[in-house]
């Protein structure tokens, strides 16, 4: 979760993850597929950045400014998203100091949205799914 000076969340659903839902959910195209998850997932992401923007303390902005959602790989290697925190004293704040008191953010951030990702991958799937049947 952490890095040198900054810190950071990753977001990865393995091709053996995609591989499952696409099987149970046989009836639509990978293509489509790929688009709903890479999609949830990239809302997903963003959704935690918007909530480690909200929780993190502010002075200059450096901070706040510096936390961001990437997509980083390709859909056909699995779909992978980090929430980084690019500020060199990210960490500081994050787990804090011997002369500072920790002010967390990117795992508030983390545990908000952890249990998300396969629930609303399911219910946009299904939604997809129950058109194509029509």
């Amino acid at each position: 979760m952490s890095g040198s000076g900054g810190i950071q969340i990753d977001l990865l659903l393995t091709d053996r993850s995609l591989r499952k839902w696409k099987k149970a959910m046989g009836a639509m195209s990978g293509i489509k597929m790929n688009r709903i998850i890479a999609n949830e997932t990239g809302k997903l992401a963003k959704q935690m950045e918007i909530f480690a923007k909200g929780k993190v303390p502010v002075d200059t902005g450096r901070l706040r400014a510096s936390i961001q959602a990437r997509r980083l790989g390709t859909v056909k290697s699995g779909v992978s998203y980090t929430i980084v925190a690019t500020a060199p004293y990210a960490s500081d704040v994050e787990y804090g100091t011997s002369k500072q008191r920790s002010q967390p953010y990117m795992r508030p951030a983390y545990r908000q949205y952890q249990g998300q990702l396969k629930t609303r991958l399911g219910r946009s799937i299904k939604e997809q799914w129950s058109k194509s049947v029509r």
